[in-house]
């Protein structure tokens, strides 16, 4: 491989565990047709300020003020109710005084950032649910995140998020696109969580993920993970 290749392989591996990172520190999707509209428009802001670093971080502080206006809306069929209006009136900055906001990538980008705030909690008190159920039932194993089908590549992308309840180990699987050879991969990892809330205590770094093709060697990886965590925890293997 040469030089240059290498470099690419390099960088596209960088951008898919952050892709990665970012879907598990979330372990939210949008899922609504508003949803998915902010998203194209919050790309579509920040694409064109990438060459420009002081451009992209005068935005991002931009959005994140513009999306605190919009804390006391905590259902995402508000928010999807407020678009209309923002579109039409404008948005203005929560911690100063100064001209609202009319753009709608702005605005997209300000609404796609609080509806993954509104997800996220709606997903801590998911895992607070499934916690304590777990707790409750002297299981081993707790699924704190699952979703898509493990069969069905980035049609319907597969993640699973697995803690040792006692431990707090967790297994962290998920459906990739592998856009260097456009197949789906599985990557799996091993992260700590803490057990009281279910939140990672450090994010995977780039040599953490295994790949795998084949959906039998990540089912062996994954099982062999199990046992290993249970091994260090001083537990029976359990299914």
């Amino acid at each position: 491989m040469t030089e240059q290749n290498t470099m690419s392989y390099s960088n596209y591996k960088f951008l898919m565990r952050k892709m990665v990172r970012l879907s598990i520190d979330g372990r939210v999707q949008m899922q609504s047709s508003s949803g998915g509209h902010w998203t194209e428009l919050e790309g579509q802001l920040y694409t064109g300020a990438l060459s420009d670093p002081l451009r992209y971080e005068e935005l991002l502080t931009a959005v994140r003020d513009l999306a605190k206006s919009l804390s006391h809306i905590s259902e995402l069929w508000e928010l999807a109710a407020a678009w209309s209006e923002a579109l039409r009136t404008g948005l203005s900055p929560f911690s100063r005084e100064g001209p609202r906001y009319t753009d709608a990538k702005m605005l997209g980008a300000a609404f796609s950032l609080r509806a993954r705030e509104i997800q996220q909690l709606e997903a801590n008190t998911s895992i607070s649910r499934r916690l304590e159920n777990a707790r409750a039932s002297q299981s081993t194993w707790v699924t704190l995140d699952e979703a898509g089908d493990l069969d069905a590549g980035i049609r319907s992308p597969f993640r699973k998020t697995e803690m040792h309840l006692a431990s707090g180990w967790t297994i962290v699987s998920m459906v990739q696109p592998d856009q260097m050879h456009g197949v789906p991969v599985l990557v799996i990892s091993m992260v700590k969580v803490d057990t009281a809330t279910g939140k990672m205590e450090a994010t995977p770094g780039l040599d953490d993920w295994t790949e795998y093709n084949s959906r039998d060697e990540y089912l062996a990886s994954r099982q062999a993970m199990r046992t290993k965590i249970e091994a260090m925890a001083g537990q029976p293997e359990s299914n």
